[in-house]
């Protein structure tokens, strides 16, 4: 059929016929381009790794971003119930006395004020107490007025 007989694949040498075809420069060339292109790859790999690098510590960076951004909104979570707090205790001493019970201090002169700046009182000094709190078991960082002054440089108008 279509077999070639044996000994025209080979020559006396024991090459075939398309080693004889290979010109050993050729060869040179090849191993050369090979090798400029192996380099041209490594050198990319090293710097899609340093890339990576890169995008990892970036990556990290915004999540420490994220955290300080988040542990900010909570200590101002903190601040809105302590005031909260205050106004609760004000709206009970108003729904105590709106309760249409005769007590004679409905028609005093001034009974009202003073009721009222007395509760914003008791609410202020029930606020502070918890802030103070709060900043001694350290769960939020609230500045002393020192070092308000400090950092400032005496001037409060920044804050």
């Amino acid at each position: 059929g279509g077999n070639v007989p044996p000994n025209q694949n080979i020559d006396n040498h024991g090459n075939t016929p398309l080693q004889h075809m290979i010109d050993p420069h050729e060869v040179d060339d090849v191993e050369n381009l090979l090798e400029t292109y192996f380099i041209q790859v490594e050198s990319l790999l090293t710097r899609l790794e340093a890339l990576s690098e890169r995008i990892d510590d970036t990556e990290d960076l915004v999540n420490i971003d994220l955290d300080n951004r988040r542990n900010q909104l909570v200590g101002l979570d903190l601040i809105v119930t302590s005031v909260t707090l205050m106004f609760t205790f004000v709206t009970s001493v108003a729904g105590i006395f709106g309760m249409n019970l005769v007590s004679g201090w409905e028609e005093r002169r001034g009974a009202f004020l003073g009721v009222t700046a007395l509760s914003f009182l008791v609410g202020a000094i029930i606020t502070a107490g918890f802030l103070l709190h709060v900043r001694s078991r350290k769960l939020m960082f609230i500045p002393d007025a020192a070092a308000v002054l400090r950092t400032s440089g005496g001037n409060l108008k920044d804050f």
